[in-house]
């Protein structure tokens, strides 16, 4: 891995929740975080942000058309259970993806077209404004943790507390 992308993953995680201690844990998971939403993290540098760190949809089409082309090697025009299992031990991106996932038909075999329309998880996490383009802000937006909204007795002067007797 070269430094640029060990220190883009780096940074990815920094701004995950848990990130940091999630990276030195064996199989753990992160704490208090989804470990599939770390995981589209840790993986989006292998197909995009070639752009100064911006994450398109162009950039996923393409990644997902080499990624078919080296499957399809026997040139059918479609791809099956077999064929995707080539996918998978090339890609760290697909590595807990299923074939049933993209063959949403149920046909066993899934065309170039269909593999690549079928929707990524990564955009419906991050990009909440439908733009096509996710940037490291978006990532961390949609990584932070919920900010606790304090109940009306923990103010002060409100709520219960404080209340005179007679």
């Amino acid at each position: 891995m070269s430094r640029r992308k060990a220190a883009f993953a780096a940074g990815l995680l920094a701004i995950c929740p848990g990130g940091n201690v999630w990276a030195q844990q064996s199989r753990a998971g992160p704490p208090g975080g989804d470990p599939n939403i770390e995981f589209l993290v840790a993986t989006a540098r292998e197909w995009g942000g070639k752009q100064g760190y911006v994450f398109t949809c162009d950039e996923w089409k393409e990644y997902l058309k080499r990624m078919y082309n080296l499957a399809d090697r026997r040139h059918r025009g479609f791809i099956d259970a077999q064929d995707f299992e080539i996918i998978k031990r090339v890609s760290l991106v697909f590595a807990k993806a299923t074939f049933d996932y993209f063959d949403a038909a149920g046909k066993g075999r899934v065309t170039q077209k269909e593999f690549v329309e079928t929707p990524s998880q990564f955009f419906a996490v991050f990009d909440k404004k439908n733009t096509c383009r996710v940037t490291v802000d978006d990532i961390r937006q949609a990584t932070a943790p919920p900010t606790p909204t304090p109940s009306p007795a923990s103010r002060p002067g409100r709520g219960t507390g404080g209340a005179f007797l007679r």
